[in-house]
């Protein structure tokens, strides 16, 4: 049975990361700086996971307890190859609060099995091989989603990938972007993650009037194909929004359990360095709110389109089922 082993304490650890902790993306600035003030305030109380000499479970609190000169508690992952990549994405999974998009991002990176490849030779690459299936699978994403994801690592910019995998633009959008030009693609990218969901958008509308311009009566899987493709793209986009409204909803009961907290402080002068700091968590507590609102709002608009494109899409099968 795998479990951690040789439990142990170090202040510096000579091995890089893991295959398999690479497949997800380091926390972004701020909740490394939240990390590294807790870290600072109470140590490091998860272990750093090693498997085969190099680091799996704990790159981050590694990062912060080294910048901080502190010692952490370090164990090795006893189990298989199999056990080891069940582990990462079992605790990722459940620590992180992941949109579609970003396991999506995952998946694509775990799916590295070529089409058609034989599954029973030993794999040459670090990783063992994973097919698309199976990687959408273990990520709960759908196969359509991590090959748009796969598109995405294959022929967007290192950018644009990483702007999916921060959860600033869905995979959807970003193979949509993936398809330009290099030079056309680099300029949308660098304008940031509001201009490529715009420009993901016009790419989407051009196409859908470019195929309604070719043939106001199209066939039945031109028909199909395009009102799929947008009632893909929205309901992902619809999914993207329901997360980042859990995210919102969960930042703010920490900004409440913080302000409670502020409450019940140290009186005199640290009473007044408290309460200047729950005013500045209020204020992003009601910028917090401001952001979910926005969200909701687009959330409803995402639902209703997908009604009414459901609608379309019933009506367009109806058309066809009649014999010209």
């Amino acid at each position: 049975m795998s479990a951690l082993t040789n439990h142990r304490h170090e202040v510096a650890l000579t091995g890089l990361w893991h295959d398999y902790a690479n497949l997800f993306p380091m926390l972004d600035a701020a909740a490394q700086d939240r990390l590294r003030d807790d870290i600072r305030q109470f140590g490091v109380r998860e272990p750093i996971v090693l498997f085969n000499g190099r680091i799996l479970d704990g790159r981050n609190r590694y990062m912060a307890a080294r910048d901080l000169g502190l010692e952490f508690p370090v164990a090795d992952y006893a189990g298989t190859d199999a056990e080891a990549l069940a582990y990462v994405l079992s605790t990722n999974l459940h620590r992180r609060h992941l949109t579609e998009s970003q396991r999506a991002a995952v998946a694509a990176k775990l799916a590295n099995m070529p089409q058609g490849a034989r599954t029973d030779l030993e794999p040459s690459a670090n990783l063992r091989k994973v097919s698309t299936a199976e990687a959408a699978t273990m990520l709960n994403v759908g196969t359509r989603t991590v090959e748009a994801a796969k598109a995405v690592l294959d022929h967007g910019a290192p950018e644009l990938a990483a702007q999916v995998e921060s959860g600033e633009v869905a995979v959807s959008a970003a193979a949509e972007v993936a398809r330009l030009p290099g030079a056309e693609q680099a300029e949308v990218v660098a304008a940031g993650p509001q201009a490529v969901k715009a420009r993901a958008k016009t790419i989407r509308d051009e196409r859908k009037a470019k195929s309604t311009t070719a043939n106001p009566h199209p066939t039945r899987a031109l028909t199909r194909e395009a009102l799929t493709d947008d009632l893909a793209g929205l309901r992902e986009e619809n999914a993207e929004l329901r997360s980042k409204l859990v995210a919102a909803e969960a930042r703010i009961a920490d900004l409440e359990r913080a302000n409670a907290e502020l409450a019940h402080s140290e009186s005199g002068r640290i009473i007044a360095d408290l309460q200047a700091q729950r005013d500045r968590e209020k204020a992003a507590k009601g910028k917090k709110m401001d952001e979910l609102a926005v969200e909701a709002r687009k959330l409803r608009a995402a639902d209703k389109r997908i009604a009414d494109l459901e609608r379309e899409l019933a009506a367009s099968r109806e058309r066809e089922a009649i014999p010209l």
